[in-house]
């Protein structure tokens, strides 16, 4: 055989062997499969502050009804966790909504306005459920009870002689879940051991 077509054969065959390579001749076995029925849910964050149906001032000891100056005592209005997830709970600084004149600093009536007139049945809770304070942490189906301080001033004078007033008392919960912080404002997680509040209410 001639040089000339020694070379091209073995070209060809060089041809051949790489397009085969090149042509994926390995033919290799393959599987795959499904994993279906992956569901998700939000949790929830729910504070009921219904106190078991009851007004908080509603008390059998004591009848807000018929209030005297000098009057003052703390009653406690029941919360509960009604969601799924953990949350921090807390009377915010406008969480006590007030309205009617016993409840007023000043006005007008048969009684001539005098300093005795700015001291008006007030309503605080408790320091630790103010708002930017630590507040409770509530598990989903855990309940407490928050302290609300009520007091009628002794000084006040006839301005306040059968008024009335109607007070609407609001819970803010938010979630503890990557919400938590220690002393330190260090991260705390869940079961949130050292944890002493929200890294944020909202």
């Amino acid at each position: 055989m001639a040089i000339a077509s020694k070379v091209a054969l073995a070209m060809a065959s060089s041809a051949v062997g790489a397009a085969m390579l090149a042509g994926g001749s390995f033919a290799l076995f393959t599987s795959n499969a499904t994993n279906t029925g992956n569901t998700f849910a939000a949790g929830t964050v729910i504070v009921d502050a219904t106190n078991g149906g009851q007004p908080a001032f509603t008390s059998t000891s004591y009848n807000f009804q018929n209030m005297a100056p000098g009057d003052s005592g703390t009653v406690n209005l029941t919360v509960k966790n009604t969601g799924t997830l953990s949350e921090w709970v807390v009377i915010p600084s406008s969480g006590i909504a007030t309205s009617g004149a016993i409840f007023a600093s000043s006005g007008t009536n048969s009684v001539t306005e005098t300093s005795a007139n700015n001291m008006p049945l007030v309503l605080k809770p408790n320091a630790n459920m103010t708002a930017g304070s630590s507040g409770y942490l509530l598990a989903p189906g855990s309940s407490t009870t928050i302290a609300i301080n009520y007091s009628l001033p002794l000084d006040a004078n006839n301005f306040y002689q059968g008024q009335t007033g109607t007070a609407t008392i609001t819970v803010e919960a938010v979630q503890a879940r990557n919400n938590s912080v220690d002393s330190s404002k260090n991260p705390v997680s869940s079961p949130y051991t050292g944890a002493v509040g929200p890294s944020s209410w909202s």
